[in-house]
């Protein structure tokens, strides 16, 4: 019976670690504006280009802390236009490194260092903080003949 409790108790402790890993360990890869990509789901589906449509559902973490959902915060997912790159900003959005590398249906976290300037507009209790972590699942996207012909995910309102 000993035996079998410190069996499951090694399993349970990897399976942790493993999850914990995946969140705050190396891994990934690195983005091409320097955030790290760490690939949960890959589903092999249509991958977006800079000029087109996505709609995302996104959570953004500072350590333990929810800043901010799509879900929770705007009801589920939203649509973001993903900058043609020759339109690229100084500060690239983290969102816009992701889904390039993200397919329909993917699901992916993204790491991006807290530098000073992002650090200043965090409370206080989370400036001790190294990154962002943007938990982001692509669920759609929005080709340019479908925006034309109909706005699926636009709420008609009476």
């Amino acid at each position: 019976m000993r035996t079998i409790f410190m069996s499951l108790a090694l399993l349970g402790s990897g399976v942790a670690l493993y999850a914990f890993s995946l969140f705050t360990g190396p891994g990934g890869q690195p983005t091409e504006h320097g955030n790290r990509f760490v690939h949960h789901r890959d589903l092999g589906g249509l991958k977006p280009n800079p000029g087109e449509t996505i709609l995302v559902n996104v959570d953004v973490w500072v350590g333990d802390s929810l800043m901010s959902s799509t879900s929770r915060d705007l009801g589920g997912p939203r649509e973001f236009v993903l900058f043609e790159a020759h339109r690229l900003p100084a500060n690239v959005p983290v969102l816009y490194d992701a889904a390039l590398l993200m397919g329909e249906g993917d699901s992916a976290s993204v790491y991006q260092p807290l530098d000073e300037r992002l650090r200043r507009t965090l409370p206080e209790y989370l400036r001790g903080e190294s990154q962002i972590r943007y938990d982001i699942v692509l669920v759609d996207v929005i080709l340019p003949h479908e925006r034309v012909h109909t706005q699926p995910y636009e709420k008609n309102t009476p």
